[in-house]
This record gives C-alpha cells, structure tokens and sequence, in this order.
C-alpha cells in the first residue's frame, strides 16, 4: 500500500468515528428522542461522517494504486461493492508481497534476504558457489 494514503484513509475513518461519538453524546440531550431534534446534534455532523466515509475509500482505493473513482463507485453498490474494494489486489508492491512467486535476486544470492525462503535462497546460491570456485 502507498503509505501516505493510507494515512490519509485512517485519518478519515478517525473524523468519522470522532463525529459519530459526538452525534451520540449530543443527541442525548434531544427533547423529542431523536438525535437530531431541537436540542440534539448539529446535522452538519452527519454531513461529516458521509464526507469522510467517501474520502476513506477514495484514499483506500488509492493506496491500493487504484483509481480514486473506484473507491467513491463501488460502496455505492453496498456490500458487495465494498466487499470488491477490500478484496482488489496492491498493484503498489512487486508480486512477491502478495503471496505470488517468490523475488530472489542472483547478484545478491550470496547475502540472505527475508523475501526468500531457504529453498529457493539454495537454489539460486548453489549455482552461484559453483561459477564462483570453478
């Protein structure tokens, strides 16, 4: 994931959450029993939750290297958009990171790296060793 947008969509669910809190403790003090009557929460908070919940996905969508417009469309398709946005994979970080094929680089084989498993570390250092002492 790109880390500065991920900041950015962690920030977002943060003001969601902090509105959320404060229409809660606000509207207890309605006079007619709903949260946004007279002497309960400003409805410009609700505007704030909604803001942030779309600026959310947006930098989700982002941090996955993926288009801003898919994060604003496919909540609108309710669960099952959401479901699509949380399961597309990072194009941010190589194959490797993703549970795909295994990076290991030959110029580097003699010098552990945690990308490889022991296996494939062998396999690319024997090879190596035997160029090295012929």
């Amino acid at each position: 994931m790109i880390q500065s947008y991920r900041n950015i969509a962690m920030g977002a669910l943060g003001v969601a959450g902090v509105a959320f809190g404060a229409i809660v403790y606000l509207g207890q003090g309605s006079a007619t029993g709903n949260v946004w009557g007279p002497g309960g929460a400003p409805p410009a908070l609700m505007a704030t939750i909604g803001t942030s919940i779309v600026v959310f996905f947006w930098a989700f969508a982002k941090a996955k290297s993926r288009s801003g417009w898919l994060g604003v469309l496919l909540p609108l398709l309710s669960i099952i958009g959401l479901v699509i946005l949380l399961a597309l994979k990072d194009k941010s970080l190589p194959e490797a990171k993703q549970g795909g094929a295994k990076m290991c680089w030959p110029n580097q084989a003699l010098q552990p790296t945690w990308d490889c498993g022991l296996t494939s570390l062998l396999a690319i250092t024997a090879p190596c060793l035997r160029k090295d002492l012929l």
